[in-house]
């Protein structure tokens, strides 16, 4: 059953952000918002293999473009698209 993980703190040692990024599993998805865009800046989700969605919206409030290409940048609407896509969502705030 996919997931999609939603992940709205900075940093890989914050404990809900060290949970998600450990439990992320093939097929799930996970999309960045508030100050979780700020994992955008690292190389460390180059290694995962699932997709990596991050808002736009928070990305262009904390002057944020993404380092790595295969995050795809989405808007409110696709938002909302993206949460009918998986069997579950987690929020990790």
């Amino acid at each position: 059953m996919a997931t999609l993980h939603i992940l709205s703190k900075p940093t890989r040692e914050h404990p809900a952000s060290r949970d998600c990024l450990r439990l992320l599993a093939k097929g799930d998805a996970l999309l960045l918002i508030e100050d979780g865009v700020y994992l955008t800046q690292r190389n460390r989700l180059a290694k995962k293999s699932v997709d990596i969605f991050s808002l736009q919206h928070d990305l262009h409030l904390r002057g944020l473009s993404p380092l790595q290409n295969h995050i795809k940048i989405i808007n409110d609407d696709e938002f909302v698209e993206l949460c009918t896509q998986y069997d579950k969502i987690i929020s990790w705030f």
